[in-house]
């Protein structure tokens, strides 16, 4: 018993001051806690701030256009080939080189060099040097930037915003360009799983190509998406 109240008194002088002054472990749990509470405000102030910043962001941001949708870029693709064919003698152009026109494309054994036909970069060659080439057999594919256009689908409702010949804007790199389009389909097509009916006409869709400006096709890739707004 005499222990236990020998203990219980350590206990209990340990909350009491001493010269005037807390205990220094009181001390230290006062100022934990005093920490605590400004840590915690702190975070909630943050919070707070990142709300107020997001807000405003999503109410600065605009909305994206009806008449604005992802396009992609497509050239006409011109096969190389032979009507004698032969072995390959040599290769001159390599996959994604750039051609102008009349550089070599390759060598055939026992006749002239082919050559490029207009400005064009090499797609896919189909031989490797010294494989045989049967007559008017694909050698190679190049792409012509001449012929790049952009490809893109827009709802039957919005026929009317497009005629052959209206310029549309292109956006890349948060700058605007112009096309113009050259092509509309006269057929819509669907998903497979779409049924036609006053309820999902919405999912028909016509195919529209546009013609790019001489600089455009410079900046842009086969098969590179970028938004049109054909409004």
């Amino acid at each position: 018993m005499a222990s236990f109240n020998k203990l219980f008194l350590i206990g209990w002088m340990r909350d009491l001051p001493i010269s005037g002054y807390p205990n220094r472990y009181c001390f230290a749990d006062r100022m934990t806690n005093t920490d605590d509470k400004r840590i915690r405000g702190m975070r909630i102030g943050i919070a707070i701030l990142v709300v107020l910043v997001c807000c405003t962001l999503q109410s600065c941001k605009k909305e994206k256009s009806p008449y604005q949708t992802t396009s992609y870029v497509e050239s006409q693709l011109f096969i190389v080939s032979s009507p004698d064919g032969g072995y390959i003698k040599e290769w001159y152009a390599n996959e994604g080189q750039l051609l102008h026109k009349e550089d070599k494309i390759l060598t055939l054994d026992g006749i002239n060099s082919i050559k490029a036909p207009a400005d064009a970069v090499v797609t896919e060659r189909y031989y490797l040097k010294d494989e045989y080439v049967p007559p008017n057999f694909p050698i190679a594919s190049l792409s012509l930037p001449s012929q790049m256009k952009i490809l893109f689908y827009v709802p039957e409702s919005h026929l009317d915003k497009i005629k052959l010949g209206k310029k549309v804007q292109i956006l890349l790199n948060e700058k605007k360009y112009s096309g113009k389009i050259s092509f509309i389909s006269n057929q819509a097509e669907y998903t497979p799983d779409a049924v036609f009916s006053d309820k999902n006409r919405y999912k028909l869709v016509y195919k529209i190509k546009a013609d790019l400006s001489h600089g455009l096709r410079d900046l842009l890739k086969i098969g590179q998406p970028v938004e049109v707004n054909y409004e």
